[in-house]
């Protein structure tokens, strides 16, 4: 559980007995979304588009703990997934006009493409190797 003040907390999955907990994360302006991809913790963070706002991303390393990037967008972003290497970032359920989500490098932070799918990007879903949007 990430919360806006920098601390995250983790539990057991079924039994909210807790394994670990950090503190000192950038984190503000609320968590719009997070992702795991076996190592590392990726959140959501900031503005989801429109009125609301820009967002970034921040990296974190479990096998450190420590902020491996914390990258500033020129978009809103919203709940995000690993999957296969590659991270989706929908601009934001706010930016009611947009139809993006933008694919990011997982070891950069940087956009590497983007995707046109519905109206409003709000949330991102992968299984199997496979997006949906």
């Amino acid at each position: 559980m990430a919360n806006d003040d920098g601390t995250l907390r983790a539990y057991q999955e079924g039994s909210w007995k807790p394994v670990g907990s950090w503190s000192g994360l950038p984190f503000s302006g609320g968590i719009r979304g997070t992702a795991f991809d076996g190592t590392d913790l990726y959140f959501a963070v900031g503005g989801d588009g429109g009125p609301r706002g820009n967002g970034s991303l921040v990296k974190w390393d479990l096998t450190t703990d420590s902020v491996v990037y914390d990258v500033s967008y020129p978009f809103g972003v919203d709940q995000l997934n690993a999957c296969g290497g590659r991270l989706y970032i929908p601009v934001g359920e706010n930016a009611k006009t947009s139809r993006t989500w933008e694919q990011i490098d997982e070891a950069t932070g940087a956009v590497t493409a983007s995707v046109q799918e519905g109206l409003g990007p709000h949330n991102t879903l992968c299984v199997d190797g496979h997006w949906f949007f």
